[in-house]
C-alpha cells in the first residue's frame, strides 16, 4: 500500500506556477493537449494536474506573464537544453551560432572526441556523387516512422525545393527490378554485414538510422545498438574493402546534434545526414518523448486536425531554411579553418 502511494504521488514533471504572476487567462488551458491545465471550480483558478504532464514546454513558452515552469523530478532532462536554443535561435534568424558544437549536452558520445583533419579526397568516389551531395550534404527524411503533420511533410518539401534539399524516400521501389532503392538498417552489431547484404540485394541508398539519439526501430532495445558514429565508419570500411562504395550512397540518421557532427558523419564515411528531427526542433519541438501519444502540443507528432493548424507550412519552411542556412554558413566556416574546399575533399578521410 505505501509504496503504491508512492508510485501514484511521484511524477516526472511537477509545474510549478507562481500565483502572484498568473492572471488566470486559461492560455494554458487551451494549449496542452494533455488536459494538464484545468480551471478549479471550486478555487475560481487554474491549476495543474502533474500527473499528466510530458514536459514538453508549451505553456510555459506561451504564458503571457512568465508565470509557469516546469521541472523535471530527475538528473537528465535538461542536458539537451543548450542545443535545442541553439537550434531555437537559429530557427529564428538564420544567422551561424559562434561555436557550432556549443549546447552540445555533456554526455559520453563519440561526436566530441573526433578531431577533424584534412586529408586527401577520394575523386572517384566524389565524381559519382550527385551536386547535392557534394554542396550540401542535409537530406530530409519526408516518410517518418511516427505519425508527423501533414502542414510539416509539405514545409519539409518546399524547404527541398527551394535549397535543392534531397529528400529520404524509404518507400520507393524500384521500377525495374522491384528491389529496394532505400534501406534502412538499425545500428546493430552487425550493421556493416547487413548493409553489405543490401549491396548485393541492389539497394542505391543504405540509411543507417539510430545511435545515441536516433530514430531506430521499435524492435530494437538499447543494449542491442552501437553508436552511429562507429557503425559509419563500419559500413564505410566494409564497402570499400568489397570494392562496392562507389555504388551506393551512404546516409547517417540519428545522433546528429549540431553542424560540426554533420562534418564529422562526412569525414567517417557518409555520403549525407538526415536532419529531420532537427527540423522538428526548429519548428518547436521540445524533444519530450512522447511522439507515440499523437497529441503533441506543437502541433508537430499529430494528425489531429485541432492540433495541426497549430503549424503553418510556410512559417514552418521558413523556420527550417533559417536553420539549414546557420548550419550551411557554420560548415564553411569549419571547412575554411581545415583548409578544405568543399565536404567532398573531407569524405571518408578518418585515419
Amino acid at each position: 500500500m505505501l509504496f503504491q502511494k508512492l508510485a501514484d504521488t511521484y511524477h516526472e514533471f511537477t509545474v510549478l506556477r507562481d500565483v502572484n504572476l498568473c492572471i488566470n487567462c486559461d492560455v494554458c488551458v487551451r494549449q496542452c493537449s494533455y488536459h494538464v491545465h484545468f480551471r478549479d471550480g471550486v478555487r475560481s483558478c487554474v491549476t495543474s494536474d502533474n500527473s499528466k504532464c510530458v514536459g514538453c514546454l508549451r505553456c510555459s513558452a506561451l504564458c503571457p506573464t512568465g508565470a509557469l515552469f516546469i521541472r523535471f523530478n530527475g538528473s537528465n532532462w535538461a542536458s539537451q537544453s543548450g542545443l535545442l536554443r541553439n537550434i531555437y535561435k537559429q530557427a529564428e534568424t538564420g544567422v551561424k551560432q559562434s561555436d557550432a558544437s556549443q549546447g552540445c549536452p555533456p554526455i559520453h558520445v563519440y561526436w566530441d572526441k573526433l578531431m577533424l583533419v584534412t586529408g586527401t579526397a577520394d575523386e572517384s568516389l566524389s565524381a559519382s556523387l550527385p551536386k547535392f551531395l557534394l554542396n550540401k550534404p542535409l537530406l530530409l527524411d519526408t516518410t517518418p516512422s511516427i505519425p508527423i503533420n501533414p502542414n510539416l511533410l509539405t514545409a519539409m518539401e518546399i524547404v527541398a525545393e527551394k535549397l535543392n534539399l534531397a529528400e529520404i524516400r524509404t518507400n520507393e521501389i524500384s521500377a525495374t527490378d522491384g528491389s529496394c532503392k532505400y534501406v534502412r538498417i538499425a545500428v546493430t552489431h552487425n550493421v556493416a554485414k547487413l548493409a553489405l547484404k543490401a549491396v548485393a540485394d541492389g539497394a542505391k541508398v543504405i540509411v543507417i538510422d539510430g545511435g545515441s539519439g536516433g530514430d531506430s526501430p521499435f524492435g530494437c532495445n538499447n543494449d542491442q545498438l552501437m553508436p552511429i558514429e562507429l557503425a559509419i565508419g563500419a559500413v564505410d570500411k566494409i564497402l570499400r574493402d568489397e570494392g562496392v562504395r562507389e555504388s551506393v550512397f551512404v546516409i547517417a540518421a540519428g545522433g546528429i546534434r549540431c553542424s560540426s557532427d554533420v562534418v564529422k558523419a562526412v569525414v567517417l564515411g557518409a555520403d549525407g545526414v538526415s536532419i529531420g528531427a532537427i527540423m522538428m526542433i526548429a519548428v518547436g519541438c521540445s524533444l519530450c518523448g512522447s511522439c507515440h501519444t499523437g497529441k503533441c502540443p506543437w502541433g508537430i507528432a499529430t494528425v489531429e486536425s485541432n492540433l495541426c493548424k497549430r503549424q503553418n507550412p510556410e512559417l514552418a519552411a521558413e523556420q527550417m531554411i533559417n536553420v539549414v542556412n546557420a548550419w550551411t554558413q557554420e560548415i564553411d566556416e569549419m571547412l575554411e579553418s581545415l583548409g578544405s574546399g568543399s565536404l567532398s575533399d573531407m569524405r571518408g578521410n578518418k585515419d
